[in-house]
């Protein structure tokens, strides 16, 4: 039989495990590179599309806050650039602002035009109310006078009466 040192025999093997290994660490090192490379590639993406939704909302919430805290200016627009929800939703938005600046409108006008109806009525008013007073003075201008009348009647009634007894008595006396 051969007898054969085992450092010998198992030279080759241990070479073997010992480049397995190496080799093994090498991988596991590049791997743990690479996926730590696609890791921050895909978080960088995940940055870049959240960063490509968040940017138009805050950009359309700053706007509203805008409108809202303003002076109720509804000619402010929201900028429609995109074709995506967020612009279909700054579209409709925009759609609303100008129906509701329509109507604003028509409501001004009407305050408008009841205001100028309501002066034409006030001055109506104040006409008629002179022509009232005018009238009841002139009434009590011919009461006044009827009354009066009424008076300078019953003064000549009474003459008449005086005169025809007069002349009664100066008609005795004659016979």
């Amino acid at each position: 039989m051969l007898v054969l040192p085992v450092k010998a025999v198992m030279a080759d093997l241990h070479q073997l495990q010992g480049d397995l290994a190496s080799q093994r660490d090498a991988d596991t090192l590049g791997m743990t590179l690479v996926g730590l490379l696609i890791a921050g590639l895909g978080l960088l993406v995940i940055w870049f599309v959240g960063y490509g939704i968040a940017r138009p909302l805050r950009q359309m919430v700053g706007m509203l806050d805008d409108i809202a805290k303003g002076d109720g200016d509804l000619t402010v627009r929201l900028q429609v650039d995109r074709k995506d929800e967020l612009g279909q939703i700054a579209a409709g938005f925009n759609a609303f602002l100008a129906k509701l600046q329509t109507m604003i409108g028509a409501v001004v006008t009407s305050v408008q035009q009841v205001s100028d109806s309501s002066e034409h009525t006030a001055d109506l008013a104040i006409r008629t109310n002179q022509g009232v007073q005018k009238q009841l003075a002139e009434i009590e201008l011919v009461a006044t006078a009827v009354h009066e009348m009424t008076a300078t009647a019953q003064d000549v009634a009474r003459n008449a009466t005086h005169a025809a007894e007069a002349a009664n008595h100066a008609d005795r006396a004659a016979n």
